[in-house]
């Protein structure tokens, strides 16, 4: 357990979650966090209703939830980031998550003086939004003033690393670099071949497995022409959102293989997804994009990123050496798809990454220690009273 000093006596410690708009990568390290801390602490969630009950759902435990506007809505009133300040007050450490959620931040900026407000610690995704120069530059001033008292700021890859030390100011020594993480005991087991609904996997079949989580529709159309040009065996299990559902079922229609493409509904369980799987195709955001990419990892499969290569960094050089080229995805899939040896190879190497890089129990302890160090920064009982 953290050893932070409770706020009443042996109270728990109190944690303020302030999730951003809607992100994979934010919502799943949120759940992680609740799933490792448990009963530990009190947790109180801020952000939309649906996306609270979710996270409070997937990780198993009773949280709070704050009746107030999203602080987004609220970011250049001063009579609003007051209220922030105050809402602050009865917890004991804040955690918080995007630009979004820079309000909180510069709530705790300009009222730390006048209250003794709790630490914060402040995420950063690689996540970066289609806006102007201009506003990117205002974003920048933002973050400087907002995160000028934070206890610590988290980011999930090098170069957003280097956007906080130089875009942002941030001294080094605040900036902590911290990778996704995966359950790998959750992946351990291979499913059974009825583990998913719609679908049974045949011994002699072989499964391209693709996690789309976007909204456009073209990869989906493009895995299926891909799948076209590989043998018989092969079958294409699409799980996704429903806004791709027609392309792909045009697609697969068009070039004559429909029996060999199954679509199965979004939000189904990624060791399942990716354990059944032969090659993983991950599509979607950033966050999106990066859950699927790591779950194929930890079930020891090779993975394709359908567009760009935002999920690249965190995969096997083996891995990552299979993305070069122009017509890397249909490269890589015919490579793939007639060689069960270099199959099993990029697997073993992205499942070895996973445990060395991306391991949840050494998620854990670091936020252990984070949380501890941070909570040491809380005002003292009699700095309180001197306020």
């Amino acid at each position: 357990m953290v050893q932070g000093r409770p706020s009443r006596g042996k109270a728990p410690v109190r944690i303020l979650h302030v999730l951003p708009r809607p992100e994979a990568t934010a919502v799943t390290r949120t759940s992680q966090l609740l799933r490792i801390f448990g009963g530990e602490f009190q947790h109180t969630l801020w952000g939309e209703p649906e996306q609270v009950r979710r996270i409070a759902s997937e990780a198993g435990v009773n949280a709070a939830a704050v009746d107030l506007p999203y602080p987004e809505q609220t970011r250049w009133q001063p009579g609003a980031l007051h209220r922030l300040a105050r809402e602050m007050l009865t917890h004991d450490l804040v955690v918080t998550h995007g630009f979004a959620a820079m309000t909180v931040g510069m709530a705790r900026t300009i009222f730390s003086k006048a209250y003794p407000l709790p630490p914060l610690v402040h995420h950063e995704w690689d996540h970066q939004p289609r806006i102007t120069t201009a506003q990117r530059r205002r974003r920048n001033w933002y973050r400087r003033i907002a995160l000028g008292r934070a206890a610590a700021l988290i980011v999930d890859c090098e170069p957003v690393r280097q956007r906080a030390l130089s875009d942002w100011d941030q001294p080094p020594r605040r900036v902590h670099l911290v990778p996704d993480a995966v359950d790998l005991a959750a992946f351990a087991k291979r499913p059974r071949p009825d583990a998913l609904p719609r679908v049974v996997k045949r011994p002699d079949e072989r499964w391209a497995v693709l996690v789309d989580a976007g909204q456009d529709p073209a990869p989906g159309a493009a895995a299926v022409s891909a799948l076209a040009a590989m043998p018989g065996e092969w079958h294409l299990v699409r799980a996704g959102a429903s806004q791709g559902e027609r392309a792909v079922a045009d697609a697969a229609d068009a070039t004559g293989i429909i029996h060999r493409v199954h679509t199965l509904p979004a939000n189904l369980p990624l060791a399942a997804l990716a354990g059944l799987a032969d090659i993983v195709l991950v599509t979607g955001s950033h966050g999106a994009e990066r859950a699927g990419t790591l779950a194929a990892m930890a079930a020891g499969k090779p993975v394709l990123p359908l567009e760009g290569t935002g999920a690249a960094d965190m995969l096997s050089p083996a891995n990552r050496q299979l993305l070069a080229g122009q017509d890397r995805v249909e490269g890589a899939l015919a490579a793939l798809s007639g060689d069960e040896s270099l199959r099993r190879r990029i697997g073993v190497d992205n499942q070895q990454r996973a445990r060395e890089v991306h391991d949840l129990r050494a998620l854990g302890a670091f936020y252990r220690g984070l949380f501890d160090s941070a909570l040491a920064l809380r005002p003292r009982p009699e700095e309180a009273t001197a306020r």
